[in-house]
């Protein structure tokens, strides 16, 4: 199935969309994880010059080189304007909206899990948030999605500074982004930042609550997270690569040996219940 999402636009009309699009400031996840994201209804609507939807061949192994839309956008995907991904749906809605797993009403529609191929190119580069605004659009258009997005307040946990400081490199920008090696002393990651770091340890296993970034760390580092117990590197597994061997140490002390905290707190984080959500039509 691939098709053009919004066939209303062509030619001249396009061009003009597309730089309004450029122009405006998208609104959605400015707020960061956890949070509903803010749309401002009066403007434009994001969406991809082309977009290929095509379910996954049944039995198909998937492939490790491909990014997990759960993961988020890549910054070579971003300055491409390209995305690839093989995953469920379910995994798209996370990408779309910047939520985990524990954020959605159970159960959630079949439908959610049936997996799909999907290839987006937007013409240029993009944000992320302009990214997550296109994918929103196409999953509204293709699958008919329709969310409910309530803020509740519930127990979180805040990531910030310890009193000494960081205890992490700054990282140099180099185009890569994410684990690149995994050994005994733990996950040696490359150019993170502390929103994406906020995000990972909010989708790890046994991790019931979200996590916030309130770090007031502006950048990327680089830094190897020591192994601790309940750990699932979900990239390893994927591609293969060996897991740390389980210890005592817990994700709190492997946190802290970086330089900074994970506490208890309270605030609000966003709840999604699917409402509707079908399959796409061929064309």
């Amino acid at each position: 199935m691939s098709g053009r999402i919004s066939p209303m636009l062509n030619g001249t009309s396009k061009r003009v969309f597309a730089s309004s699009v450029t122009a405006l400031l998208v609104g959605a996840l400015g707020t960061g994880i956890g949070q509903a994201p803010q749309v401002a209804l009066a403007q434009p609507v994001a969406v991809f010059d082309v977009a290929s939807v095509k379910p996954t061949p049944k039995g198909a192994a998937r492939d490790p080189n491909r990014r997990r839309p759960s993961d988020g956008p890549s910054p070579e995907q971003l300055r491409s304007g390209t995305f690839d991904f093989g995953a469920v749906l379910l995994e798209y809605i996370e990408l779309a909206y910047g939520a985990k797993l524990h954020q959605f009403a159970q159960p959630l529609p079949r439908e959610a899990y049936d997996q799909y191929d999907i290839t987006a190119k937007a013409g240029r580069e993009v944000s992320e948030a302009e990214a997550r605004a296109m994918f929103r659009s196409l999953l509204e258009q293709r699958f008919k999605l329709k969310l409910q997005v309530e803020n509740k307040r519930m127990p979180v946990y805040v990531l910030t500074v310890g009193k000494n400081g960081p205890k992490m490199a700054t990282a140099v920008n180099d185009g890569s982004q994410g684990v690149v090696g995994v050994s005994q002393d733990g996950i040696k990651w490359h150019n993170i930042s502390m929103d994406y770091f906020a995000a990972w340890l909010s989708d790890l296993h046994n991790m019931d609550r979200t996590v916030l970034n309130r770090t007031g760390l502006i950048g990327t580092y680089d830094f190897t997270l020591a192994r601790f117990e309940n750990l699932v590197d979900k990239g390893a597994a994927s591609e293969g690569r060996p897991q740390p061997e389980s210890d005592p140490t817990s994700v709190f002390s492997a946190v802290t040996d970086l330089g900074l905290k994970l506490q208890s707190d309270n605030a609000p984080v966003a709840k999604y219940t699917v409402e509707h959500v079908e399959k796409p039509d061929a064309n």
